[in-house]
């Protein structure tokens, strides 16, 4: 349990690290664009430069971290068949639709008292109006995000037992959006990306994080009620297919103290609690009044 302790509060402390300096890359390239080459904000954001060098700073910081730990998972030599991908397809057009309920429903809530949460949803939804943010969006966030989270931390945790290690690493894809509405989308899309890491290889993680973000950036530009009725549609199917999966394969039962114990010592250590404080504060932060 010792080593146990020291591996995970390592993986909170690089995390932070990876998000601080991400953040950090973004504020300094605003800041230039803005002030020394007099670009507007709108033109700033639309460029998606200040996202490539928050990425290649955060990425800079793990530099201490070599390749074969970025990408340690074994690359699996079986393939999904295609009856999985059409459920792991359907899984997360139903998570998106879960997502677009549960947004609606917290909006409504934070109302009750006051507060909004458009600035989070407009980031959560918002589409690529320039190639520098579509390349963003479609192809750098998902591929450093998956070396990052599938790659580095899943790798380093799998050896605690896969319930471990998928709960906690999609647990930290989730905290690291920092964002109310994106955080449960995330968890859940990271215990998909995780199962895929585990049973087929990173690639496969890599492909789905692709294509979700590549479907997402399309569909937010859907005006057609057609494509748009199938897309709802489709996340009926998917939810009817969680609640299946849900109740057949991902009933988790806890059976040893051990388990329960990792459980707790993950997030109870001073780094797991720094980068959820930091969470919460960047999304109070983000509320607006009404």
């Amino acid at each position: 349990m010792k080593k146990f302790k020291g591996d995970v509060s390592v993986l909170w402390w690089r995390l932070l690290q990876y998000s601080l300096l991400f953040t950090l890359g973004v504020l300094m390239t605003r800041i230039v664009m803005n002030e020394y080459l007099g670009q507007s904000q709108t033109q700033v954001q639309a460029s998606g430069l200040p996202y490539f060098l928050g990425i290649f700073l955060a990425m800079l910081g793990l530099r201490q971290t070599n390749l074969n730990q970025l990408l340690c998972h074994p690359t699996s030599h079986k393939s999904p068949d295609w009856l999985v991908l059409v459920a792991m397809i359907l899984v997360i057009l139903g998570i998106q639709t879960l997502t677009t309920l549960y947004s609606h429903v917290l909006a409504t809530l934070l109302h009750r008292f006051n507060y909004g949460i458009q600035a989070q949803v407009e980031a959560s939804s918002a589409n690529s109006t320039t190639w520098g943010m579509w390349l963003y969006s479609v192809i750098l966030a998902p591929l450093t995000e998956e070396l990052v989270f599938r790659g580095y931390i899943l790798g380093n945790l799998k050896q605690y037992g896969r319930s471990v290690a998928l709960g906690l690493s999609a647990f930290m894809f989730g905290l690291y959006h920092m964002n109310a509405i994106q955080i449960p989308f995330a968890f859940a899309i990271g215990l998909i990306l995780g199962y895929l890491a585990l049973e087929y290889g990173l690639v496969w993680a890599i492909i789905f994080h692709l294509g979700n973000n590549l479907f997402s950036e399309i569909m937010n530009q859907v005006t057609d009620k057609t494509w748009l009725m199938v897309d709802n549609f489709a996340g009926l199917v998917g939810i009817a297919v969680i609640i299946y999966l849900g109740v057949k394969f991902f009933k988790i039962k806890v059976q040893s103290q051990k388990l329960k114990e990792k459980l707790v010592v993950s997030l109870w250590n001073p780094p797991a609690v720094i980068y959820l404080a930091y969470c919460f504060y960047t999304i109070v932060e983000s509320l607006n009044n009404i």
